[in-house]
């Protein structure tokens, strides 16, 4: 790759080398991650199922070159470090962008709160490395602070945190979202009882 790898600290310069790389190399609709790209970027299908013709298995075929390329190169791009994180949709190139992005681009204070509390050492990670990915996800949580923010909005938050994370561990199956209206809502837990709704009000 002509620029650097991905490791805990370059995403923001890796993201648009990347991008452009993918771009250049034809492949980049496999990987946007954008509704109207997804829609469009589907596997063609025979007319007949199950008897392509001669030109539908050519584009069958090159429907899948394009698209394992796609996962290639963004597996080439990343430093060893980093592909634990993709370790499960490797093969899908729009999943492992996904996964990068919401690793290191968290949408909101939520999101970036739960990378930070979930930073574990990997492998042969070195200490200073391991203290820099913390500070990292930190900054992260920092820099998604709006004005006016308060101690009690932090204590707000991490109980958010708490709370995810104790329903996440118990049920995998939990859903949740941040609302424009900051209230934070718990869809399909799934327990004995069957399915409940959970918000807690993260205020103005």
């Amino acid at each position: 790759m002509p620029f650097n790898k991905l490791n805990a600290f370059n995403y923001s310069s890796w993201r648009y080398d990347m991008e452009a790389t993918l771009k250049v190399q034809d492949c980049w609709h496999h990987v946007d991650p954008t509704p109207e790209s997804i829609a469009l970027d589907q596997e063609p299908l025979p007319e007949i199922p199950g008897e392509p013709t001669l030109e539908e298995r050519k584009e069958i075929l090159a429907w899948w070159r394009g698209r394992n390329k796609a996962a290639g190169l963004l597996f080439l791009s990343l430093d060893e470090s980093q592909r634990i994180h993709i370790r499960n949709v490797g093969d899908d190139p729009r999943k492992t962008w996904i996964t990068l992005r919401d690793i290191y681009q968290p949408p909101n204070r939520i999101a970036a709160f739960l990378a930070l509390f979930s930073v574990r050492k990997e492998g042969n990670e070195t200490l200073l490395d391991l203290c820099r990915r913390v500070s990292d996800a930190a900054d992260k949580v920092q820099a998604l602070r709006p004005d006016g923010y308060t101690l009690a909005d932090l204590y707000t938050e991490i109980e958010a945190v708490a709370l995810i994370q104790a329903l996440s561990s118990a049920d995998n199956n939990i859903s949740w979202r941040l609302t424009e209206e900051n209230v934070l809502i718990f869809t399909d837990v799934t327990n004995h009882d069957g399915k409940r709704l959970f918000t807690l009000n993260l205020g103005p």
